[in-house]
């Protein structure tokens, strides 16, 4: 439409001749509100999944969880609501409920919120079950969540001072040189027990360390056990104590281990001498800080071995995706343990090295929960979205139609006025010319009509672009996936998360209302108005596929194989070893390999893409960047230019917190072609789908 009123003002004329976000407000939690009841014999209680305390919860991306009691025979059908007032429009997610009699029913609703939050449980009539307001609370913590009953460790490090090395970006760069250690409670089913923990991937944003006993982690499954394991895949940490022997046999733990563990003696690294991370200048604690001890009598440290375990100072630690899993040598659920200054030094640097491996992650499963503010712009008015949205556009590809346009209109003007005018002069009929001029500007205006249809097309269409963040030779990693639903004319979309565990939201909802349901299918945004020829860009956290996985193994000193299993071909692929040498490979099949030793290092414009890799602070902690710009130029180089924009845009709208070639690891970049394989969404065509994946550390089968 912007082409044709372009092309209507132009025949006119020639006839004749940051969007910026406010900064977000955090408000301190009131006393609780009394939840009022209509319903005898129903009640409710609505809160975060990890308790805060009062009516908080953890800004940004989170998940809320309503449980409702029906103490009457009569089943309860009725709707919990989440109301948002959001600055770019009112935000609702909901979700329908049916609870026996007699029975529980407990509903997880993920949000992404800044603001303080309206929940109401009603029933289908519309009466009043519980009405509770919640309180955003922003202050950046590092975060450690223990799933054991009771929480004794909450008890003795919870609001401790620790220093972790990294500081996101969102704050400047400069934090004071430390912050807290929350220790937060998850919640437990009051009928069964069991620990109430989230069900899809984003329900663990804001936690950077689980500890929990392996019988539990053995009792989980269905979507709890995907987002647990979605957390660690994108850079969590999960740590376990060892409830009885026969845990380590379990498929939750092989899987997670990567194979079978066993008990060993504990390693030196399990008794060396640790210092409470904090550094010197921190504000005075308000308890005694843990003192470096060697473990008391009664400590019996355990060392364990198998699967991709290695020996660490918290007992055994192996890679998993992007986090860790650690196998504690000491049981933090005996009070005898957790009692000790050595064990109570370890959980508080487990934190700390929790905190910090968020870097590592492009969109972090478990980061920081305040990551969102960033993008939103408290110190500008960047739009992390705007290359994303040039990305999926269809009218990018409609630029050949405006070149035509410009070239008909000019033509037009040159027959409309020299050429008409000069033949009816030399006829001496100067106003003859007019005769035929309304002719060609209606023949004009319905050949630029005919250039926009041909370009733009008249069907809705959608273009998918997604980065997938894994781990050496992971079958899955943690996804971003960003939907661009076009269509010609006003119309309204309704779009389903991937799978289960997924969330959805609107990238910029441009002071659209926006209405989530969250059913047993999973979160779906309802009816999303579209304007027309806009492009609607849906974004989505989740975990996706990657067939086998893509292997990275050593051969020598410096030199990596890559072998691709994935199932679809590679393009584009850059290799970055621990050395910081840069190869090039233009494209892999599937069961294919290569070594850096054979790989060229790509043409000039690569190698000063290479060389122009640089480092900046993000506190103590230092991070390597992608140098957009230059990796644009060198795709360029290589004939490859629109695969360099795509790397460009989901850069951009990681943001500049992210180390993208850490110490000490290669890494991969590549394009699976094909995408993930959809061909409808939301019951329209795929036109055009890219994948993107990044592959760190070493892993996977040569």
């Amino acid at each position: 439409m912007r082409v044709l009123g372009g092309a209507a003002l132009a025949l006119a004329l020639c006839a004749p001749a940051a969007w910026a976000a406010p900064p977000p407000v955090y408000i301190e939690p009131p006393p609780a509100p009394a939840a009022g009841t209509e319903v005898a014999g129903v009640t409710a209680e609505v809160g975060p999944l990890f308790e805060l305390g009062g009516t908080g919860y953890l800004p940004g991306i989170t998940e809320l969880v309503v449980r409702i009691r029906n103490a009457e025979s009569r089943p309860v059908k009725g709707s919990a609501t989440v109301e948002i007032d959001a600055h770019d429009g009112v935000r609702e997610v909901r979700a329908p409920f049916t609870v026996a009699g007699a029975s529980t029913v407990t509903l997880h609703l993920p949000i992404e919120a800044r603001e303080a939050l309206r929940v109401q449980v009603l029933t289908e009539e519309g009466r009043t079950i519980a009405r509770v307001e919640l309180q955003p609370q922003g202050q950046e913590t590092v975060r450690l969540v223990e799933l054991f009953e009771p929480a004794r460790a909450r008890t003795l490090l919870d609001s401790m001072p620790i220093s972790p090395d990294y500081v996101p970006p969102s704050y400047g760069g400069s934090w004071s040189s430390s912050t807290m250690l929350r220790v937060l409670a998850g919640r437990s089913d009051a009928t069964t027990g069991a620990p109430v923990l989230p069900r899809h991937v984003v329900g663990w944003r804001g936690i950077h360390a689980v500890v929990a006993p392996t019988e539990l982690v053995a009792r989980l499954g269905g979507v709890e056990l995907e987002a647990l394991a979605g957390f660690v895949m994108g850079g969590g940490t999960l740590a376990m104590s060892v409830s009885k022997p026969e845990d380590l046999r379990h498929e939750n733990v092989v899987a997670l281990l990567g194979g079978e563990a066993a008990r060993a003696a504990a390693p030196a690294e399990a008794r060396t001498f640790l210092e409470w991370p904090l550094r010197a200048g921190s504000p005075t604690p308000v308890r005694p800080i843990p003192a470096a001890s060697a473990p008391g009598e009664t400590l019996a440290l355990a060392g364990w071995t198998g699967g991709n375990l290695a020996p660490s100072i918290f007992g055994a630690s192996a890679a998993y995706g992007l986090g860790e899993v650690v196998l504690l040598s000491f049981d933090p659920q005996k009070g005898a343990d957790v009692g000790d200054p050595f064990v109570q030094v370890r959980l508080g640097e487990l934190a700390r090295r929790a905190y910090d491996r968020q870097v590592v992650a492009a969109h972090p499963a478990g980061g920081s929960s305040t990551m969102p503010y960033y993008y939103g712009g408290p110190f500008g008015g960047f739009d992390p979205y705007e290359e994303i949205r040039k990305q999926l556009d269809p009218n990018r590809t409609a630029r050949w139609g405006i070149g035509v346009a410009t070239l008909l209109i000019c033509l037009y003007a040159v027959i409309a006025g020299p050429v008409a005018f000069g033949a009816a002069k030399k006829k001496n009929r100067p106003l003859a010319a007019l005769t035929w001029l309304p002719i060609l500007s209606l023949g004009t205006f319905l050949l630029v009509v005919a250039l926009g249809v041909a370009s733009k097309g008249l069907g809705r269409r959608v273009h998918h672009l997604a980065f997938v963040d894994a781990g050496a030779g992971m079958s899955r990693g943690v996804v971003r996936r960003y939907r661009g639903f076009f269509s010609p004319d006003a119309g309204d979309v309704s779009v389903r998360a991937t799978e289960l565990t997924g969330f959805v939201t609107i990238a910029s909802t441009s002071g659209r209302d926006l209405e989530t349901e969250v059913d047993r299918d999973g979160a779906r945004l309802v009816d999303v108005e579209t304007l027309p020829a806009e492009t609607l860009v849906v974004r989505e956290d989740g975990i996706a596929s990657l067939g086998d996985g893509i292997s990275v193994v050593p051969a020598g000193p410096d030199e990596v194989v890559v072998k691709n299993r994935t199932g679809r071909a590679l393009r584009g692929v850059v290799v970055r070893t621990v050395a910081g040498q840069t190869y090039y490979h233009p494209a892999l099949a599937d069961g294919d390999d290569a070594s850096t030793a054979t790989m060229g290092s790509g043409g000039a414009k690569f190698r000063t893409w290479s060389s122009s890799l640089s480092t900046r602070s993000a506190g103590v902690a230092m991070t390597h960047d992608i140098a957009t710009h230059f990796l644009e130029d060198a795709f360029s180089g290589e004939g490859e230019g629109d695969l360099g924009e795509a790397w460009t845009a989901i850069a951009a709208s990681a943001g500049d917190g992210v180390d993208w070639f850490p110490d000490g690891m290669p890494v991969v970049l590549a394009q699976v072609d094909g995408g993930e394989g959809m061909t409808k969404d939301a019951g329209l065509p795929v036109e055009r789908a890219r994948l993107l994946v990044r592959v760190v550390g070493w892993g996977g089968r040569p």
